[in-house]
């Protein structure tokens, strides 16, 4: 959660060895970008931790990582202490098949076509895919992100992470980056 937190994110779900995270719901410019960096921040951490596991434990796990831009409806669901910000809609359903196409593709962080023409100056690709995503039957192109490029990376270091994301009661319809993540 540092990784998502620490650069404005805000997590919207743990579902299962899965989470959700948000990007952009304050309307932060740089929330696409920011998304990613997460991502290879939380890929960082996997890898740092993998000879703890291995040595522990005598296994070995990794995480796939899939991302999406599109509009979203983001609103309160239920009442009291048990009210929460989330999101829903195709934006959400497609990050979350990106992530599922980590398995096939043997990849880690897959990004689709709309997050990348976002930032395709910001970030260094190492290969990209072309694939019907689960339950659709149009082919997507998803871009695997290997890391950040040197520029981009010291501008989002320069600047201080974002506010979080005010919650509040209501509706709104915003752009934000989804996060997929799941093991």
């Amino acid at each position: 959660s540092d990784a998502i937190e620490g650069l404005g994110g805000s997590i919207d779900n743990f579902i299962g060895d899965a989470v959700m995270a948000l990007f952009g719901i304050d309307g932060d410019r740089e929330a696409p970008l920011k998304a990613v960096a997460a991502a290879l921040k939380m890929l960082d951490g996997v890898d740092r931790l993998k000879p703890y596991l291995e040595a522990m434990y005598g296994q070995s796990f990794d995480v796939g990582i899939g991302l999406h831009y599109g509009e979203a409806v983001i609103g309160t669901l239920g009442t009291g202490k048990a009210q929460k910000l989330t999101a829903i809609g195709d934006t959400v359903n497609i990050a979350s098949r990106i992530e599922a196409a980590n398995k096939d593709a043997g990849t880690r962080l897959l990004i689709s076509e709309e997050l990348h023409g976002r930032i395709k100056d910001d970030i260094a690709v190492e290969d990209f895919i072309r694939t019907k995503l689960r339950g659709t039957t149009e082919r997507k192109t998803l871009y695997e992100v290997k890391a950040l490029t040197p520029a981009a990376s010291n501008r989002l270091s320069q600047r201080a992470a974002a506010p979080g994301a005010v919650r509040h009661a209501g509706l709104d319809v915003h752009h934000p980056q989804v996060a997929a993540v799941d093991k």
